[in-house]
């Protein structure tokens, strides 16, 4: 077994070789995928990675969400949702957020959390949001999710924010759960804080369902 994984990383860094045609084809390819898809990895994890791969992510990292301002945009924009009474115009602000702050999965947090509900206009914007914008709606929601957890002092709001998360997955089948690991354990703001790491490993156990 290790013969044959340490075989795949030889593999893999022979393809992306630090000079050369294969080296600018990595690298067009790694900026192809920040742009659609920006993330971020450990240092440790970086350290197992091809140089080219490694140094790319270092140059290129994804800006890292403000805590404060995350918290602060999430709450202005329920606040919105909340206010909002027509249709149309609650529809054509909340779909067209990913253009600047892709904070609506946030807000179905915050509404499953308070109300053990979606309404159904809230899925008339994920439709019109669509499946390829949504991945932005999903990290920004990991974030605001470790956000979350790491602000509930000894655990006193763990268990309803868990099976609120749970509910969105498995209930309402908003957030698919491959892409919301995914997105967990690269959160931005869960490097920037890796002080608490002990936050995000009992979020993933929770929502798989191993309790």
């Amino acid at each position: 077994m290790y013969n044959n994984s340490h075989n795949s990383h030889n593999n893999l860094g022979a393809g992306c070789d630090s000079s050369g045609e294969s080296a600018r084809w990595c690298v067009d390819f790694l900026k192809t995928v920040m742009a659609q898809t920006p993330h971020t990895w450990a240092n440790h994890t970086l350290q197992c990675l091809p140089p080219v791969i490694a140094e790319f992510y270092h140059q290129c990292a994804a800006p890292r969400e403000n805590m404060h301002t995350l918290k602060k945009a999430v709450e202005e924009e329920y606040r919105k949702w909340k206010s909002m009474s027509n249709e149309n115009d609650i529809i054509a602000h909340f779909s067209l957020q990913h253009n600047t702050s892709p904070l609506f999965l946030c807000l179905i947090f915050k509404m499953v959390l308070d109300t053990d509900r979606v309404p159904n206009i809230a899925y008339k914007v994920l439709e019109r949001v669509g499946p390829r914008q949504l991945a932005a709606h999903v990290r920004t929601l990991c974030d605001f999710l470790v956000l979350e957890f790491s602000n509930s002092a000894g655990g006193q709001h763990v268990t309803k924010y868990v099976d609120t998360m749970n509910a969105i997955i498995w209930v309402y089948n908003i957030v698919p759960i491959d892409r919301l690991m995914l997105c967990l354990v690269s959160s931005q703001l869960f490097l920037y804080i890796i002080k608490l790491y002990s936050v995000c490993f009992p979020c993933i156990v929770s929502f798989l369902g191993f309790y």
